[in-house]
């Protein structure tokens, strides 16, 4: 049987919306040997369906510099570094080494195969225990996006302004706040909060951890709703069949509007994608009113559901 290799080391969300569904297609209309070689934190989205996993070492995806669509950032392209695909070769040298195709994030049915994401379920009461005294209902997740690199400061909604939501939501829910460590300054984190509250669990998330994902998963499947910052990760809870709260810049809002992810999400039934202009000038209490009605609609619908 023919040995195929295929690589992709680019941003998070690409693997995720594009090149995953699309790999997903590749490998079940195949009758090769294919094994995906990516990034740790990457695993779960091609475990699914390829032969093999090969996560890249800690000494080797670490190298990698600005990540943007299919690979690394470089002079004016993204591209898969040479380092990258030299690792492969020599690993792999009986194999046919294919590098992603270049994605359009504007293509409205990109080709692939679409369909919810379903976590490890070895991973689920590691999370439930957790937050054991939590009650679903009660319970969001947070992801405050926060990233460093150079031409993202837009991108981030002010740490203070995320500050006054958590204090205000924590008044009557719980939060499970998601922590992504940017070591990194180019691959994208979340900020730091110096907040203690009995209804407040910070759960961080490890680069370096294969099973990366599926915790996320559970974590939005265990609790009521979410809230994200403009950031592709908002796509998860899309793949998770989980409502979402997305606060957008209104230049990227396209990017949550395309027909597959209004088709994983009922047509967005459960979320509420919140617009924003400039998040320089925004307010906690510019949207406080919508967030607490999504809550709310949420709550309503998951005790009702129940009883």
């Amino acid at each position: 049987m023919i040995k195929r290799v295929h690589i992709f080391v680019g941003e998070f969300s690409y693997a995720l919306n594009w090149h995953g569904p699309w790999l997903n297609q590749i490998i079940n209309d195949s009758s090769y040997h294919d094994t995906v070689v990516t990034l740790p934190a990457y695993a779960s989205i091609y475990r699914k369906y390829a032969d093999d996993i090969d996560v890249l070492p800690y000494d080797v995806w670490s190298r990698l510099g600005k990540l943007a669509t299919i690979g690394e950032h470089n002079n004016g392209q993204d591209i898969t570094p040479t380092f990258i695909i030299d690792y492969c070769k020599e690993k792999y040298n009986d194999c046919e080494i294919f590098l992603p195709p270049r994605i359009d994030p504007f293509h409205q049915n990109p080709p692939g195969i679409f369909e919810h994401f379903e976590p490890e379920l070895a991973y689920k009461n590691d999370i439930a225990e957790i937050f054991s005294n939590f009650k679903k209902e009660k319970t969001i997740m947070l992801m405050a996006k926060h990233r460093e690199e150079g031409g993202s400061k837009g991108q981030n909604w002010n740490h203070d302004e995320w500050s006054n939501m958590i204090i205000d939501l924590l008044e009557n829910y719980n939060i499970i706040l998601l922590e992504i460590i940017d070591e990194n300054k180019s691959h994208g984190g979340t900020y730091k909060f110096d907040i203690e509250h009995e209804n407040l669990i910070t759960y961080t998330i490890d680069r370096d951890d294969e099973y990366a994902l599926d915790k996320q998963a559970w974590i939005l499947k265990l609790s009521d709703c979410s809230i994200y910052g403009s950031t592709g990760a908002a796509n998860l809870p899309f793949w998770c069949n989980t409502p979402v709260c997305a606060i957008m810049l209104t230049k990227n809002g396209h990017r949550l509007n395309f027909n597959w992810q209004k088709k994983l999400t009922d047509d967005h039934k459960n979320n509420l994608i919140l617009l924003i202009d400039d998040f320089n000038v925004l307010k906690y209490h510019d949207i406080k009113s919508y967030i607490a009605s999504y809550i709310q609609e949420n709550k309503e619908k998951y005790e009702t559901n129940v009883n």
